[in-house]
């Protein structure tokens, strides 16, 4: 079985203390590091859809609307 590189998404995590993360499992292991609380994916998607952790798109820095707090991309109709 071939191991699959992996994807860059359209967006970024911006988390409360100003830094940046890749995906979920980074700002969930930085915000852990930080609080001493490990965060679940769940709550994660929580604190994105409270506004909390900013979803912004990487191309042009529009942060993503709360509602959307999904880590799916949804293609453009």
């Amino acid at each position: 079985m071939e191991k699959q590189e992996p994807t860059q998404r359209d967006w970024i995590y911006l988390l409360p203390g100003g830094e940046a993360a890749e995906n979920m499992k980074v700002g969930r292991m930085i915000l852990s590091e930080q609080s001493g609380h490990s965060f679940s994916s769940e709550s994660f998607r929580s604190l994105v859809k409270k506004g909390v952790i900013k979803k912004i798109n990487r191309f042009n820095d529009s942060i993503t609307p709360r509602s959307d707090a999904s880590n799916i991309s949804k293609p453009a109709a």
